[in-house]
């Protein structure tokens, strides 16, 4: 720049000294160089400027300065911070409920996400999931390819009774429900799930019990009756 003092004076006071600095050495970089930083407006406002500025070597390599241009980015920065914060308000919402609660990325099901309730039912250490692959949490690999199928007719799954397994491959039983979300940017899958492992058991004994006494109902039944009248 012919005058960086100039730019300098609207620079927000937090980033001064990094573009103080950059500027004080640019002519030293061989390659591209790009940085962001704010200004303050005239109006008071601050504004984000994204900087960028390499070398002009003319044909026998002698250096004829650099080529900088500044472009305004308010709107993206603005939009990437929403997004952190809206990331940040849903990771401390998930954290604090008692459902287990995933998020997996759609195009490579590598899980993005876990809540505590689902590492410690999973039987993992936290962020110990993180970019692994969904099916490694089901007991039967054709359950997650099902999932999908359904997701991809109805857009969305509710309720659906899957048997899935721990990091020890010990089988247990979850109702979970999932759909479609934008997740740092990326299309994703949100479930939610909880453990019917109890409830599970407990319907299987009353189903046996039932056949059970079903059975001593038609043997009963079943005896002849050889009194005399």
């Amino acid at each position: 720049m012919q005058d960086p003092n100039l730019l300098l004076g609207i620079v927000h006071p937090d980033d001064r000294d990094m573009v103080s600095t950059h500027f004080r050495d640019e002519k030293q970089h061989k390659e591209l160089y790009e940085l962001e930083f704010r200004i303050i407006d005239r109006e008071k406002r601050v504004r984000w400027i994204a900087h960028a500025c390499g070398p002009v070597i003319d044909e026998k390599g002698r250096s004829l300065g650099c080529r900088v241009s500044n472009r305004e980015v308010t709107k993206r920065r603005i939009a990437e911070i929403a997004l952190r914060e809206s990331e940040e308000r849903f990771r401390v919402i998930t954290e604090m409920m008692p459902s287990m609660v995933f998020v997996c990325r759609i195009s490579d099901d590598t899980i993005l996400f876990t809540n505590q309730s689902f590492d410690l039912t999973f039987g993992y250490n936290k962020g110990e999931l993180i970019g692994q692959k969904t099916p490694v949490l089901f007991y039967n690999p054709e359950d997650s390819g099902a999932i999908a199928e359904e997701l991809d007719r109805h857009g969305i799954v509710l309720d659906r009774e899957v048997q899935v397994k721990r990091s020890d491959s010990t089988p247990f039983w979850i109702q979970m429900s999932t759909r479609k979300i934008y997740y740092k940017g990326e299309q994703s899958l949100l479930g939610t799930s909880f453990d019917i492992t109890r409830r599970k058991r407990l319907d299987e004994e009353q189903h046996h019990y039932k056949e059970r006494y079903q059975k001593l109902i038609e043997n009963k039944g079943s005896v002849p009756n050889n009194s005399k009248h």
